[in-house]
């Protein structure tokens, strides 16, 4: 039987896939942190001056 090169590229397959959306979901936790982080710093304690 040649099911042995269908296992190794629906492995291959899998794997590209599996990567692809650990990609995504770190860039997009990423963004998400620095979105977070940015409205707290801009929404901060007020100034003792002003």
């Amino acid at each position: 039987m040649h099911l042995d090169g269908f296992g190794s590229v629906a492995a291959t397959t899998m794997v590209a896939v599996v990567m692809a959306d650990l990609h995504v979901e770190v860039v997009a936790g990423a963004a998400a942190w620095l979105a977070g982080w940015w409205l707290l710093r801009e929404a901060g304690p007020p100034r003792a001056d002003g």
